[in-house]
């Protein structure tokens, strides 16, 4: 039976967790590396990764000819340690059961990079449409 997708998620962000606290700080893992540890296929960890990152608890290194995966490396960012460690620390939940706050991509500023008073610039225009100048 295939695991959902939270439950991949915990088990990357398990992996990663793991392997920060033994190689330090920087400890990167590839996606052969996390499909050893997790025996996820990797569809799986792409997904879970993917999520991930987009949440913030993990970065990522992407390159061409990283296939199978997305990515060519992954680490574990410090928002996603602190997530495992509060997972872990509610001793009333089982593993299974917690759940990790996966939150949808926020979207930084306009996509033309306006600034407050370019923004002031256009409602004036669009104010003054019907008046010659």
């Amino acid at each position: 039976m295939a695991r959902s997708i939270e439950e991949n998620i915990k088990i990357i962000l398990d992996a990663l967790s793991k392997e920060s606290r033994e190689k330090g700080i920087n400890a990167s893992s590839t996606g052969d590396q996390l499909a050893g540890a997790t025996n996820l296929t990797a569809g799986e960890i792409n997904d879970a990764v993917t999520l991930l990152v987009e949440s913030g608890l993990a970065e990522w290194i992407r390159t061409l000819g990283s296939a199978p995966y997305t990515f060519r490396a992954v680490t574990i960012t410090p928002r996603g340690k602190y997530e495992h460690e509060r997972a872990e620390s509610i001793p009333s939940q089982t593993p299974e059961s917690i759940t990790m706050p996966i939150r949808p991509p926020v979207p930084i500023g306009s996509p033309y990079g306006f600034q407050d008073e370019d923004w002031e610039a256009v409602s004036g225009s669009k104010a003054n449409l019907g008046k010659f100048v």
